[in-house]
């Protein structure tokens, strides 16, 4: 039977077939319900609130997202990959989900138009299926921040490390090195399985010497911003990541981990078994990839920040795509046994529960409260979640013509203050936070009802 599946899918129309099922698959489950389902708050906020300062101000971000296990940032190749998409869609709040998806589909059918072998093709297929339904990737393609965008890079490094071990050319090298620096730029959290790959590559292509050049030119290119800010600041970064690299304290997490080493330890047999058969020899990208993500596994344990369940953009791809190379009917078991898994009614309904708050009320608000208030304004929120601070109400109201600030960074720029009240109940002199004291005495100026709770209250400074 597998043999006339092999056999089915061999033919290329049939590629093309699978592979737009794949991709309405998988925009169906990210774009369900989303307008009521994504949560725009904290981080995605922060995203096009920067992305939105650039527009106005002109001014070219140096830095990414900050990394909140060192108080480090990133390189700003997140900012520029989302800009023109920001740009496009006319400042939509939905700028860093429609790029990630076209990222994510643009590899696959790069991919798939790419590869002849039909070993890569199947690969392409399998890997793409466990990502279209792993709940880590639903979740954080559902609400996408920078971590989500280094798990196409790191696929595309993989691949061409595979490619690369058969047949070395200038224009592989210059695709795995860019997407590796790539997949570094975005997320901290995959340095374990960009550091494996780099092992693997400079042993694999130790006697070319301007194959390292290259790599390390690819790195410079995608971390050049953020290497001139610590240039003008003392190397303000560098100095805290060392601080925290040699104090810095390991929290090994739960299930998604457990599931990947148990699999792991399933994998290890197998090897083991067919090693004495010598099957495993004519079939080495098994034990390659397997060695590289056990080398990334080790890695994620050892270095000094938590390996948490929305972390794994790094080690998840290289495992996916060991189970991929795997022999079809293994494959297929293997990949068979987690989407039973990860298919449970519970945790798929749950991708497309109602959210807290939608953009379009948040939207409908900022209109309602913009369309009156024209002097400049502060900004705070007491919400459903723990922050005050809320860089996602401050890009829907400047978005929108109010002038807004947060009183954190320019306590002495205007005597008003509105508050948002999302999903909270605001007592004017009994609510108490730290922009509120900040903000000193005030009485309470105006207030709108935008939703039945969702409310905002314009506060006017008093001597």
């Amino acid at each position: 039977m597998l043999i006339k599946i092999y056999g089915f899918l061999s033919k290329k129309p049939i590629y093309y077939l699978f592979a737009l099922i794949f991709i309405f698959i998988f925009l169906f489950i990210r774009l369900y319900n989303i307008s009521n389902s994504l949560e725009f708050f904290g981080d995605i906020g922060r995203d096009h609130l920067t992305l939105y300062e650039w527009w106005i101000t002109g001014k070219i971000p140096l830095l990414g997202p900050g990394v909140s296990y060192f108080s480090l940032h990133l390189p700003p190749i997140y900012y520029y990959i989302n800009f023109p998409i920001f740009l496009i869609s006319r400042l939509s709040p939905y700028t860093t989900l429609i790029t990630l998806l076209l990222i994510f589909i643009g590899v696959y059918i790069v991919a798939i138009l790419t590869f002849k072998k039909r070993e890569y093709l199947i690969a392409v297929f399998v890997a793409a299926l466990l990502i279209i339904f792993h709940p880590q990737y639903i979740l954080q393609t559902r609400l996408p921040w920078s971590p989500t965008f280094a798990a196409p890079f790191i696929g595309v490094a993989v691949f061409e490390l595979l490619l690369l071990r058969e047949k070395y050319s200038v224009n592989k090298f210059i695709i795995f090195s860019v997407s590796l620096a790539g997949a570094a730029g975005l997320s901290v959290e995959t340095i374990p399985t960009v550091f494996a790959m780099i092992i693997s590559a400079l042993w694999i292509l130790l006697h070319r010497i301007k194959n390292i050049c290259i790599f390390f030119a690819s790195v410079l290119l995608i971390f050049l911003p953020l290497i001139i800010f610590e240039l003008r600041h003392q190397f303000f970064f560098i100095s805290r990541y060392l601080l925290s690299f040699l104090f810095g304290v390991n929290e090994w997490n739960g299930l998604s981990m457990t599931i990947i080493i148990i699999i792991f330890l399933i994998i290890f047999t197998y090897i083991i078994i067919n090693w004495k058969q010598k099957k495993i020899i004519k079939n080495n990208k098994v034990l390659f990839l397997f060695v590289l993500f056990s080398l990334s596994l080790l890695l994620t344990y050892i270095l000094p920040f938590p390996a948490r369940e929305h972390d794994i953009f790094g080690i998840s791809v290289l495992f996916f795509i060991t189970i991929a190379f795997f022999p079809l009917r293994l494959s297929f078991v293997i990949s068979g046994l987690l989407l039973v898994l990860w298919l449970n009614p519970t945790i798929f309904n749950s991708y497309f529960k109602q959210g807290h708050r939608t953009i379009s009320e948040m939207e409908n608000c900022a209109t309602n409260v913009c369309s009156f208030e024209h002097d400049p304004m502060y900004i705070s929120v007491t919400a459903w979640y723990i922050y005050h601070k809320t860089p996602e109400y401050q890009f829907v109201f400047m978005k929108n013509g109010c002038q807004v600030n947060d009183i954190t960074y320019m306590p002495n720029w205007t005597n008003k203050m509105l508050v948002i009240a999302d999903s909270e109940t605001y007592e004017h002199g009994k609510t108490a936070y730290n922009e509120l004291t900040l903000f000193g005495k005030s009485i309470v100026e105006k207030k709108y009802d935008c939703e039945d709770n969702l409310k905002g209250y314009v506060l006017k400074k008093v001597n």
